[in-house]
C-alpha cells in the first residue's frame, strides 16, 4: 500500500517533466493529490458507516489501479489531474481503513506490537519505494510503463480484497463484512 502510495509523489514530477510540465505544475498536481487524499480521509467515517472494511479496501485499490493505469494512457494534463485525484482518493480511504481494522482487532496485550508493526511496514514501504522502483523502471523503460505496472499491482490487490469481500459475505459472524449499503 505505502509503496504504491509513495510512488506517485516521488515519480510524478519526472513523468510530468517528460510531458514538458514546469515544476509549478508538478507541485500543483502533488498538492491536488494531497487534497484528494485528505478529503477522503475526512469522509471515511461516513463511508465506513455504509461499507464494510473489505469493500472499502477493494474500492480503494480499484481507484488506485484506475488512476495509475490512466497515467499510462495520457498525454494530457487533465487526465493527469483526474488520475492523481483517483490515486489520492484511494489512499485516503486505505489508511484509515487499515488503522481502524488493526485498532479494532488489537487487544490491550498486543496493541503495541500490532500498531508498531503497521508503522514499521508503513515506513519500510516509503523507504523501499525508490529502491524498488528503480529496477522496475529500468525494466519497463518509461515512467508511463512504471505507472501501468503499479496500476496492475493495485488491480491485483483489488482482486485479493474482492476475494476477501466474497469470503466475508459468506461468514455471517463478520460484523464488518464486505457489503456496501449506499
Amino acid at each position: 500500500m505505502m509503496f504504491m502510495g509513495f510512488l506517485l509523489p516521488t515519480k510524478l514530477p519526472y513523468y510530468l517533466s517528460e510531458m514538458g510540465a514546469s515544476a509549478l505544475v508538478s507541485g500543483l498536481m502533488l498538492g491536488w493529490h494531497g487534497i484528494c487524499n485528505a478529503g477522503t480521509c475526512l469522509m471515511y467515517r461516513r463511508i465506513a458507516s455504509r461499507c464494510g472494511r473489505s469493500a472499502i479496501l477493494t474500492f480503494s485499490f480499484l481507484l488506485m489501479g484506475i488512476g495509475f493505469g490512466m497515467l499510462y494512457f495520457t498525454g494530457s494534463y487533465l487526465v493527469v489531474f483526474v488520475s492523481v485525484a483517483l490515486v489520492g482518493a484511494g489512499m485516503g480511504m486505505i489508511m484509515p481503513a487499515m488503522i481502524n481494522w488493526l485498532a479494532t482487532t488489537a487487544t490491550s496485550r498486543n496493541s503495541g506490537k500490532i500498531m508498531g508493526g503497521f508503522y514499521v511496514a508503513n515506513n519500510i514501504g516509503q523507504f523501499s519505494c525508490s529502491i524498488l522502483a528503480a529496477p522496475i523502471l529500468l525494466y519497463v523503460v518509461s515512467y508511463s510503463n512504471l505507472f501501468l505496472a503499479i496500476g496492475l499491482l493495485a488491480f491485483a490487490a483489488c482482486a485479493l480484497c474482492l476475494f476477501a469481500t466474497m469470503v466475508s459475505r459468506k461468514n455471517a459472524d463478520d460484523p464488518v463484512g464486505g457489503s456496501c449499503h449506499l
